[in-house]
């Protein structure tokens, strides 16, 4: 009986009720798309930097973090790999040499990270053969080098070309060779596509006079949630001699900058809760001044004030169900949408971007958990607005009421 009353009075007035119904659909769509497009946002960037280079977790010789360079390199070992892949949770662990030394053509020369890997592990770390853009994937004999496209660009090379690299190596010795151009890799993040040159680990070693050394081990992890855990597992099975660091300590402005974003978003998403907040609270007004000669009439006719009450309020509770679902519904297509064709910054505002090492680039990630917090907390505000009309109506004088 119940049910049914309030079934009929939503639908009485259905101006009221789409009027209702649509603040709360709107704020659904807006909250979700806006949670959405951060994380999306955030995701995009740390699987740029973290997951496609760096690694969750770096294994490095202690003191190399302070002093970064071929004298803190430390031996390789397969015995090292497999106490990293014995550990619950990390999905892959790969040796990398790295150095910095200048690259150059007959009439350009720049600065570069020279990275040596191993190109068939590095499938499961940095993805290397789906970022080439042209050229042949490099290989565990191949002579010649893989080169970031934005530092290709500014040498003016392409595949085939033969680039200088030259440096200092291992204890001093001089590191100098020339290499052809094999293939040219796309890096999301602008940093490292603008100074990465890779070379299979084994030649890489003897260009800088380092058999058998590596600098760090880049480790991949199955839930990035387990960040902290894993990092003090690693510790403890590495002992003093190696030091572990998590990509928020290898990258504490990327890290700083999320955290801040992230403070911002709940600053804004806030504002839009007190708008949403009182936008279904003055429609509630509404509802129960155009109603308020119904609810006397009622009273006055013996239905009891706390079942009245009760009534009204879950009319406003359905009202909101039905809007969240409704708002729920109709973001996942836009939210998809925005994961399919993300929104790409251009002029300033893609160089203000790319200055900051950050791809121009704002995709949206469709999360489960993302729908149903912000359905669930838009829906809370809607029920806490809809208490008003309860302590109205068990505090309504009967006889004012339902003066016309």
């Amino acid at each position: 009986m119940i049910g049914r009353l309030i079934w009929r009075n939503l639908w009485r007035n259905k101006r009221r009720t789409l009027i209702t119904s649509s603040s709360v659909v709107f704020a659904v769509v807006l909250a979700i798309t806006m949670k959405s497009l951060q994380d999306g946002a955030f995701g995009h960037l740390i699987d740029g930097i973290v997951g496609a280079y760096s690694g969750y977790l770096q294994v490095h010789r202690q003191g190399y973090w302070d002093e970064p360079g071929l004298e803190n390199a430390f031996p390789d070992s397969v015995q090292l790999r497999e106490e990293l892949m014995h550990i619950p949770g990390v999905t892959a662990a790969q040796p990398r040499l790295e150095s910095f030394l200048l690259v150059g053509t007959d009439s350009l020369t720049k600065g570069a990270l020279l990275v040596g890997l191993d190109p068939v592990g590095e499938e499961r770390m940095m993805r290397i053969t789906g970022k080439a853009i042209s050229g042949h994937p490099l290989t565990a004999t191949s002579s010649g080098v893989a080169m970031a496209g934005g530092l290709a660009r500014r040498l003016r090379v392409q595949v085939g070309d033969t680039v200088v690299l030259l440096g200092q190596g291992y204890h001093g010795a001089t590191a100098a060779g020339k290499y052809a151009v094999q293939a040219l890799l796309h890096f999301g993040a602008p940093q490292l596509n603008n100074n990465l040159v890779c070379m299979p680990l084994a030649r890489a070693q003897d260009l800088l006079s380092a058999t058998g050394l590596v600098t760090s081990w880049a480790v991949g992890i199955s839930d990035p949630d387990d960040l902290g855990t894993l990092r003090d597992k690693l510790a403890l099975r590495m002992g003093t001699a190696h030091e572990v660091l998590t990509w928020k300590q290898q990258l504490p402005d990327v890290d700083r900058h999320i955290r801040m974003d992230g403070i911002s978003f709940w600053i804004w998403t806030g504002i839009l809760y007190l708008i949403i907040g009182f936008g279904i609270f003055g429609t509630v007004l509404m509802m129960i001044a155009e109603r308020r000669y119904e609810l006397g009439m009622l009273v006055a006719i013996g239905m009891g004030r706390l079942r009245l009450a009760v009534t009204v309020l879950l009319e406003t509770v359905l009202l909101s169900v039905i809007g969240a679902l409704t708002g729920a519904a109709l973001a996942l297509p836009l939210v998809w949408w925005l994961r399919e064709h993300p929104i790409r910054f251009t002029g300033e505002l893609a160089s203000t971007y790319s200055r900051f090492g950050f791809e121009p680039v704002l995709p949206t990630i469709i999360e489960p958990r993302i729908f149903l917090t912000q359905t669930l907390v838009v829906l809370c505000i809607a029920v806490i607005m809809g208490i008003y009309p309860l302590s109205r109506i068990l505090r309504m004088d009967t006889l004012n009421a339902m003066r016309r």
